[in-house]
């Protein structure tokens, strides 16, 4: 669980051991430190839960050694606060700070916050004095040289900030450490709060899950979600439209009511079978024309057609493929349903090979 940032900042406690954290009071900016610093680095998550929001008082883990103590000196000011000087409820849980120095130093800081049943964090900083982001923790700069097990062997959090940060507030842990009258503005306090309460720096490092997705990307990812589906709502509309409008034509087009080539959509043809069974006959000028030359005979009992029922109901001399003329009583002429007639051997290729529509009245062969 990597911290977000960490935020330091001071606090009022109850005196006495009847200390809660429900009764911790932030001071007004106008009396307080108050420092957010949004470059911290995660070197641990031991006893971190995911999402958790680590708050607690702030002070420095004693050292076990004088060498380490005065090599330590110039970073930690001798008045900082110590654990000794935190509110004598033990009802918050506690986070530690300390400068990252040597190896030995180091150990003795995390061996004296084991102590501590109440610590959730520690916090590092680095002594050169940088403003930037602590390197990552697999940098040259963490290797204690013991296979990276003092991140592992402590059951807390480890976290680094900026070494300008560290100094800056290891100065605050030396004003802020005793009594409320002794602290900055603290005769201003005095008159605020009890005369036993206790005014100390806090940290407060709020924390995401290492696999959650960052807040702006959640919102992302439901917008893209819903675009998705409004596209493929539409698609899923259109496509049952469409299908709906196809079966709505070809059940028009069965019905006789659309005419496909006449619409351009699909050129027809006109099968030889279906060419055959249409009328044949021997082409009179301005008189009815016979007795079909083929085509079905009437039944014996059924009266003959006569030569009204084969009048034509165009004029037409001429046949408008080939642009020959009929000769009377002696071409052979091929009649349309539209009435038009041809030479069988024009309008036969016509409508087998080219089109299903009469070449002169564009309409199809079926009338």
């Amino acid at each position: 669980m990597s911290a977000q940032q960490v935020q330091f900042r001071t606090a009022v406690f109850p005196g006495g051991d009847a200390g809660d954290a429900d009764n911790v009071t932030l001071v007004d900016d106008a009396y307080a430190f108050f420092w957010p610093e949004p470059d911290v680095r995660t070197l641990s998550t031991n006893g971190i839960s995911t999402g958790e929001n680590i708050v607690g008082p702030l002070y420095v883990p004693e050292l076990a050694t004088d060498q380490c103590r005065n090599s330590t000196a110039s970073f930690v000011p001798a008045n900082v606060t110590r654990f000794n000087d935190l509110p004598p409820s033990k009802n918050y849980h506690q986070i530690a700070m300390a400068p990252w120095t040597t190896a030995q130093c180091i150990y003795e800081f995390l061996n004296s916050a084991d102590t501590d049943p109440l610590l959730r964090a520690i916090i590092f900083f680095p002594t050169d004095g940088s403003q930037s982001i602590p390197p990552p923790a697999n940098d040259a700069l963490w290797d204690l040289n013991d296979g990276g097990h003092w991140k592992t062997d402590h059951n807390f959090a480890i976290y680094a900030v900026p070494s300008s940060t560290g100094r800056l507030v290891m100065d605050a842990l030396a004003a802020y450490s005793g009594n409320l009258t002794s602290v900055p503005h603290g005769h201003d306090l005095s008159g605020r709060y009890h005369p036993s309460d206790y005014v100390r720096e806090i940290a407060q490092i709020p924390t995401n899950g290492g696999s959650s997705l960052p807040s702006l990307w959640v919102f992302l990812l439901i917008v893209l979600g819903l675009m998705v589906l409004a596209i493929c709502g539409s698609s899923v509309g259109v496509h049952w439209h469409q299908k709906r409008m196809r079966n709505q034509l070809r059940d028009r087009v069965i019905r006789g009511e659309v005419d496909l080539e006449a619409l351009g959509i699909r050129r027809l043809t006109v099968p030889q079978e279906v060419l055959d069974r249409m009328s044949l006959y021997v082409y009179h000028a301005n008189e009815a024309r016979p007795q079909d030359e083929e085509g079905p005979k009437p039944d014996g009992d059924t009266p003959g057609a006569t030569a009204a029922d084969h009048t034509s109901a165009f004029s037409q001399p001429t046949c408008a493929i080939c642009l020959d003329d009929f000769i009377d009583k002696e071409t052979t002429v091929r009649e349309l349903p539209c009435k038009h007639i041809y030479h069988p051997e024009c309008i036969d290729n016509f409508l087998r090979d080219n089109s299903s529509l009469c070449p002169l009245w564009n309409a199809g062969f079926a009338g």
